[in-house]
């Protein structure tokens, strides 16, 4: 093809691409893990079955022949690698565009290196979701549309046809690109003269394009097929034609579309918006100088981006679901691109340096080392680099927690024994250890969704009372409506449901102090507890307070600082005390974004509930407490996700004002400022 120019540019989009692969797959975990969908996508993948809609065909089949081709890992590591070979495929496929269209190298490694170690981008490419191969279809698109503007060459319209249907049959999402597309092919084949031909054009190439999307449409045939034959997983009912229509068609989700206020799809489009400027930082910023430079020299590229960048952000802000932030993944590409376009720029204007030390090589250099060492430097304040922030959130190399807890979990459950899960990442586990594995395939596995719907809830009662007549029930993940029907016995990793008033009270509590430390200015003040010891039952407790103490040993998303009001120490300030197990790391700016940020951009801190167990901070006796206060039973917070094992405590003073209190308790600077370790408390659940 005209403009293909490969032997040119091979070592440097290859040599991107060759980096970005081994990096995505370095960074796979080894066992199912947290994160997407990835044990329903390893089952879907092993058994070649149906997922979820909208059924991911391509997936499931390239999934597979990962698992034969590949001989070494684990199941769920080799369908892992499809989703790392689709991230650096369109690592090298954006390299490749900004390279020939700026017929700059280092503009293009700009935009392959930004995007490589965008924090979302990143997270997606290195667990078994759909994402990463998604994007590689939109990159194959856009390289295609922007070849195909500056050559003329309709073999590039092709290729775009193919990417549309390969993406479409892989992922909708990417349809939602087509009115950015359709201008882009209006403004290239827009003339004065005569404005009527240039649409005719445009509608003539969008047909093209049409026709070799529908080509590979038939790929869909796989999910009928499939269907009937009743693969270990099978979700829906594609082998009928309703069934097929509504798979395809994500009806089931329909509800969740367009679905929200403008006050949310607002809050929703910012969040969306600055999660880019948060994971690219200096390239996000490059990025704005890039849309300008296109809007005024690439016209017909830049609307291209700008459309992809708004269609996608628009379409994620209106859809009411807990990953939407991959959906606006599309804007986190084209802020790249856009940052190599910039980049070019910048170069060009380095080459204009004339005279003195600063040459026009020596510039050019130095703007050269600046933009591909992007991804290394440090933003604003509190703002991590992008590469750090990589290896921090989303390398996933030594990530066993989800594996741990799910063993966990099956462990406690015996022989013939009923699981409940109404949390998709630990279901999904589940249903891998089940059919991939071939482990606990004794044990019953309910699932119950959208649980805080009343009919669900109903639903999900019944079929507990159900189960309960001739066996033992125990739910991996809480919820609290049950405490209204049932007696709950917490265990170490579960949650065992009983008929009410079949079992007898219990107290829960902290164990004894292991060590502590004295509070600088205040050396007379100790820590005190009490210990945990069961099954313990909870039948006294409110259920904001079960709440804490059971998703506590649930699932580890988030080790966030929680603060509550204590006793009064005058009329301004309040004693509070902090328990957190890596408050130092934390404090210390190490764990500043969450990691529930990778799937839902919207969600900051994860709160929990105020949970007043007996632990108390009390002076020694003979101590001389003038002017403190004497702190008998002091409110504790504990951090939403917490196991078993050492937790530091800090005791500190902050604003009386709850609400303060939790503005505050967001900002890690002041709470390292306002509070000191007191002590280490060991928690033991029984």
């Amino acid at each position: 093809m005209t403009g293909f120019d490969w032997r040119s540019n091979r070592v440097t989009v290859g040599g991107v691409g060759l980096l970005a692969l081994l990096i995505y797959a370095y960074s796979l975990p080894p066992d199912v893990h947290y994160g997407g969908d990835c044990g329903e996508m390893a089952c879907g993948a092993y058994c070649l079955g149906v997922g979820h809609p909208t059924g991911y065909p391509l997936y499931q089949m390239l999934g597979k022949l990962a698992t034969l081709l590949v001989p070494v890992g684990s199941i769920s590591w080799r369908i892992g690698l499809v989703s790392a070979a689709g991230g650096a495929l369109a690592v090298m496929l954006l390299t490749w565009l900004v390279t020939l269209a700026t017929r700059d190298r280092v503009a293009g490694l700009c935009a392959g290196l930004v995007i490589l170690f965008d924090n979302t981008f990143f997270s997606q490419a290195v667990i078994c979701e759909v994402y990463g191969l998604s994007m590689a279809f939109l990159a194959l698109l856009l390289l295609a549309l922007t070849r195909f503007g500056a050559t003329r060459d309709r073999r590039w319209v092709n290729v775009a046809g193919l990417a549309v249907g390969l993406g479409g049959v892989h992922h909708i999402s990417i349809l939602f690109n087509a009115p950015a597309c359709f201008l882009y092919l209006l403004l290239i084949a827009w003339r004065r003269d005569d404005i009527w031909a240039g649409i005719r054009e445009a509608f003539g190439v969008l047909g093209r394009l049409a026709m070799w999307a529908v080509a590979v449409l038939p790929i869909y045939v796989y999910l009928p097929i499939r269907s009937a034959l009743q693969p270990a997983m099978n979700w829906g009912e594609t082998h009928t034609l309703d069934g097929f229509i509504a798979h395809i068609s994500g009806r089931m989700y329909a509800t969740t579309l367009l679905n929200v206020s403008p006050g949310d799809a607002a809050r929703f489009a910012y969040n969306h918006t600055y999660l880019v400027l948060h994971d690219q930082q200096w390239g996000a910023v490059l990025g704005v100088v890039g849309l300008l430079v296109c809007l005024r020299r690439r016209t017909a590229v830049g609307v291209l981006l700008a459309g992809v960048f708004a269609s996608n952000i628009y379409f994620a802000a209106h859809y009411r679901v807990g990953d939407r932030a991959n959906y606006a993944l599309p804007a986190h590409v084209a802020a790249a691109l856009l940052c190599g376009f910039a980049a070019a720029w910048l170069g060009e204007l380095a080459g204009r340096a004339r005279g003195g030390l600063l040459t026009h090589r020596r510039v050019a250099a130095l703007v050269a080392t600046v933009v591909l060492l992007l991804p290394m430097l440090p933003g604003p304040p509190s703002y991590v680099p992008p590469l750090r922030r990589c290896i921090d959130y989303s390398f996933m190399r030594h990530n066993l927690r989800c594996a741990q807890e799910t063993d966990a979990v099956l462990a406690e459950v015996p022989t013939n024994g009923v699981l409940n899960s109404a949390l998709d990442e630990l279901t999904n586990a589940f249903w891998y250890r089940q059919l991939v594995q071939g482990l606990r395939r004794d044990v019953t596995l309910l699932q119950f969704t959208h649980i805080d719907r009343p009919d669900e809830k109903q639903k999900a009662v019944g079929w507990i009372r159900y189960y309960l007549a001739t066996n033992r029930v125990f739910l991996a993940w809480f919820d609290p409506f049950l405490l209204e029907h049932f007696d709950l016995i917490a265990h170490d990793a579960t949650v065992e449901p009983r008929p009410k008033g079949s079992l007898p009270p219990n107290p829960l509590g902290l164990a004894p102090v292991a060590k502590t430390w004295e509070l600088p200015g205040c050396q007379s003040w100790r820590l005190g507890g009490s210990r945990v010891d069961g099954p313990v039952k909870l039948p006294g407790a409110t259920v904001q307070e079960t709440v804490v103490g059971l998703r506590a040993r649930m699932v580890a998303k988030l080790q966030a600082q929680l603060v509550s009001q204590g006793v009064e120490a005058g009329d301004e300030e309040a004693v509070v005390l902090i328990i957190h197990r890596d408050l130092e790391d934390y404090l210390a700016g190490r764990r500043a974004a969450p990691p529930s940020a990778l799937n839902d951009s919207t969600t900051t801190v994860n709160w929990s509930w105020s949970l007043r167990w007996p632990l108390r901070c009390e002076p020694r006796a003979g101590a001389d407490t003038t002017g403190l206060s004497t702190v008998l039973a002091l409110p504790v917070w504990m951090p939403d996700v917490a196991g078993g094992g050492d937790y530091q405590v800090r005791l500190g003073v902050v604003p009386r004002n709850p609400a303060r209190v939790r503005d505050n308790a967001q900002d890690p600077r002041l709470l390292r400022t306002q509070t000191q370790p007191v002590g280490w408390v060991r928690l033991y659940w029984r």
